[in-house]
């Protein structure tokens, strides 16, 4: 899959989706990604658009976070389709790291 004609598509798709489209800029933290995540996810997938006003405290983050890596979690999406699981796999990832900028960042975590 890495490199076909799916990847690419795919990877497009997620770095308009990770960045404004295709600019790094101040909003591409967790909580634009968590907003925004309705967008890039297939059809039924179980995520519910969550407004920015439901992310400001770090427990509401955390919170939606999790849920959001549960529904993208490679081990469960590993029965669908080609697709699916490559948008699960690189949203997966973008979260993970949005999440641990956002841990430094925002909470204070030492790495």
């Amino acid at each position: 899959m890495k490199g076909s004609k799916l990847d690419g598509v795919i990877n497009q798709k997620i770095e308009m989706w990770r960045t404004k489209n295709g600019q790094e800029a101040n909003g591409t933290s967790i909580r634009n990604l968590l907003c925004h995540l309705h967008q890039i996810l297939w059809q039924g997938a179980k995520w519910q658009e969550v407004e920015l006003r439901k992310l400001i405290t770090p427990n509401d983050v955390k919170k939606n976070y999790q849920k959001a890596v549960r529904v993208v979690h490679p081990d469960r999406v590993s029965k669908e389709g080609a697709e699916t699981r490559l948008i699960a796999e690189r949203v997966f990832e973008a979260l993970n790291n949005a999440w641990r900028d956002c841990e430094v960042k925002e909470f204070g975590v030492k790495r």
